[in-house]
């Protein structure tokens, strides 16, 4: 039985993602600060860092771990320490805690935002620099848990259409982006899913520290070819 744990599994991409890893056999945990009503559920406030320890230093039940996915957000206000100790520093306690738990060949894999490479501006700076320090935080652990066959991998979604769009205009937001996307097609977070469940899998056995792209191709055009597109979309 592997057991799988998914930190931010309740909400957005991260339940999808824990969805997808129960349909294939997984007994997976989420995480999250409130209570998911179910018995595999870790309930801890991200920002509070000694109840992270806590938490994750006692497992009760859980005396081996195979994957961990990060998939957490901050949600409240425009703050640089508490964007930090969501998305930083609890990432680093929680793997670190884990560490006599995993398998030796378990895998990590955080999910990132395309933000920590480009600019998106109706994003803050702290959300920026969160995300880019995420990528060097996986290439760090990649290296320094490989000796114990732990591997640690990056998935960056780019924008892809998550289960609160259900109220989106689909059409109008299925026709913009097709418009630029080059497989021609809207992303969905069942994509991200199987990028990590693939990452979660001994498919991936010989691939760490590695930052994956799941945006249709999007990330690879120039600045000119996607004006030309749009301006084509709109003419």
């Amino acid at each position: 039985m592997s057991i799988s744990i998914v930190v931010g599994g309740t909400k957005g991409i991260g339940i999808v993602i824990a969805d997808k890893l129960k349909a294939r056999g997984d007994t997976v945990y989420t995480v999250s600060r409130s209570n998911a009503g179910d018995g595999r559920h870790i309930s801890v406030d991200l920002l509070d860092i000694k109840r992270v320890e806590l938490a994750f230093s006692s497992l009760g039940e859980i005396d081996i771990v195979r994957n961990l996915v990060f998939s957490q957000r901050y949600r409240g206000n425009d703050d640089f320490d508490s964007e930090s100790t969501v998305m930083l520093k609890s990432t680093q306690v929680i793997i670190e805690s884990l560490s006599p738990f995993f398998e030796e060949s378990a895998s990590i894999v955080v999910l990132g935002s395309i933000v920590g490479k480009f600019i998106g501006e109706e994003q803050s700076l702290s959300y920026h620099i969160s995300r880019a320090a995420l990528e060097q935080l996986v290439r760090y652990y990649a290296v320094n848990l490989s000796a114990k066959g732990i591997r640690v991998n990056y998935v960056v979604p780019g924008t892809v259409l998550k289960p609160e769009h259900s109220t989106f205009d689909k059409n109008r937001i299925t026709a913009d982006l097709e418009a630029i996307v080059p497989l021609k097609r809207v992303g969905t977070a069942e994509d991200v899913a199987e990028a990590i469940a693939f990452f979660c899998s001994d498919r991936s056995s010989f691939i760490t520290g590695q930052s994956i792209f799941v945006d249709g191709g999007v990330s690879l055009l120039s600045q000119e070819s996607m004006s030309k597109k749009i301006s084509q979309r709109n003419s």
